[in-house]
């Protein structure tokens, strides 16, 4: 019975690892970039397309909220599959 309950804490240790140091790890991948102020996204990215810049802005507050990243860091061109992926090699299953 003892076993079992090592077996649960270390799997459990692992998936609470990797959930809580994914975020960070990204975070740091981020901080290295050079901020951009959202007007500068917007009139590149947004304004050529008739997005409104209040409600652009507003969803990219959202964006960098949910994703835990600074809104000054965050990039039209980031993609899910590799920049703001939290899928670490050594905690494969947090994504």
């Amino acid at each position: 019975m003892i076993e079992i309950w090592i077996v649960v804490s270390v799997v459990a240790v692992y998936f609470i690892g990797g959930y809580l140091s994914a975020p960070l790890l990204r975070a740091a991948r981020f901080s290295k970039r050079d901020d951009v102020a959202y007007g500068q996204i917007y009139r590149e990215y947004f304004a050529p397309k008739g997005v409104p810049e209040d409600v652009g802005r507003a969803l990219w507050l959202e964006a960098a909220r949910a994703l835990r990243i600074s809104p000054s860091k965050l990039r039209p061109e980031d993609r899910f599959d590799n920049e703001l992926s939290y899928s670490l090699k050594i905690f494969p299953f947090v994504d």
